[in-house]
């Protein structure tokens, strides 16, 4: 086990054209290693630390700046800040890779630019996101209004062009997909019910939603999944209200999948209230989007789900949605933004 204690927010500068920069051990996995990077003032502080990283390109090959293959990896209460304007040879800002667990325990994610994806399971590689607690004065339903979520994302504007001259400033930042997924890779969002206690405390009842910060964004999967791979979402995906529904530019499809995969979907807990007229229950337990269908438009497509009026309904949760606290009483609060964000307007080296 190696811990890894962030006490302050951490600048790792630019990083060139390598899967050097935070690449565990190649023989992390055979040594059976974990390691925890925690964020060191978890429960006394309202922000998470931040790990600021700068793409730059430097030569022909495609990179990933955060590449992990160690058994285990855990961040605790982390915020990863990426400035991708120079985008070029970016695959994958953080990939779980070969029989990796990657766990994101109530994490946050600021990006601009552009990659082929902002998270990857591959080969085998796997990653979970999870809420921590309801308990915290400084983080929980009481003090903010509606439960943290397990990821938060938030989407700056192009500042300056690539190596290359590429992109327009001002533009959202732009991605292939959002998760992807390939060969036996897994996503799951995780939930704690009062009868599933998290370190023995039974004061839990809490979801692992991923939360939209900003609508800044032009992705063409949210979720792609190739060969033998399992998403299992339990919870939501949520956007702030002064952000406002998700435009049609947001998201080309939700999920695209081929060659044998599982999806599975369950009804969190916690679910009560109503999210513009349907059930929250109904609503978690079904994908944001059209039916599911063949999609006959694109080549190694076995099945697709496409925007529609569902999938702004669906991500677009209003202050009529409710939690349950511990105890099972109703907790009622509009849907903001847990954490700071980030000023896209400042230089990358003074964030």
């Amino acid at each position: 086990m190696i811990n890894i204690n962030v006490l302050t927010d951490l600048d790792e500068g630019i990083v060139e054209n390598t899967n050097a920069t935070y690449l565990s051990d190649p023989y992390a996995e055979v040594n059976r290693c974990t390691i925890r990077v925690n964020g060191s003032d978890f429960g006394t502080a309202t922000n998470p630390k931040k790990i600021k990283i700068k793409t730059k390109r430097n030569g022909a090959n495609a990179y990933v700046p955060m590449w992990f293959n160690a058994l285990t990896i855990n961040f605790l209460f982390i915020h990863f800040v990426f400035d991708a304007d120079d985008n070029e040879g970016i695959h994958t800002l953080i990939r779980s890779h070969q029989n990796c667990l990657l766990n994101l325990f109530t994490c946050k994610i600021s990006v601009r630019g552009e990659a082929h994806q902002v998270l990857e399971c591959s080969r085998g590689g796997k990653i979970e996101l999870h809420s921590i607690t309801d308990d915290i004065a400084s983080l929980d339903y009481k003090e903010k209004g509606f439960w943290m979520p397990a990821l938060e994302l938030d989407f700056g504007t192009r500042k300056q062009l690539n190596s290359s001259g590429g992109g327009t400033v001002g533009e959202r930042f732009a991605a292939n997909r959002f998760i992807g997924l390939d060969s036996g890779g897994s996503l799951r969002l995780n939930e704690y019910g009062p009868h599933l206690p998290w370190e023995s405390v039974f004061n839990t009842n809490f979801q692992s939603r991923i939360h939209f910060c900003s609508k800044d964004f032009k992705i063409t999967d949210c979720i792609h999944m190739q060969q033998n791979c399992i998403v299992d979402i339990l919870d939501l995906f949520t956007i702030s209200e002064d952000v406002g529904d998700l435009d049609a530019d947001c998201f080309t499809h939700f999920l695209r999948a081929s060659s044998f995969n599982s999806v599975k979907l369950g009804v969190g807990y916690h679910m009560v209230g109503n999210v513009q007229g349907n059930s929250a229950e109904a609503i978690a337990s079904g994908l944001p989007g059209n039916s599911l269908t063949s999609d006959d438009d694109a080549a190694g497509s076995d099945y697709q789900i496409k925007p529609s009026v569902g999938l702004v309904a669906t991500l677009n949760l209003l202050s009529t949605y409710k939690g349950r606290d511990g105890a099972g009483a109703d907790t009622n609060g509009n849907l903001i933004n847990y954490w700071e964000n980030i000023d896209w307007t400042q230089e990358y080296e003074n964030l």
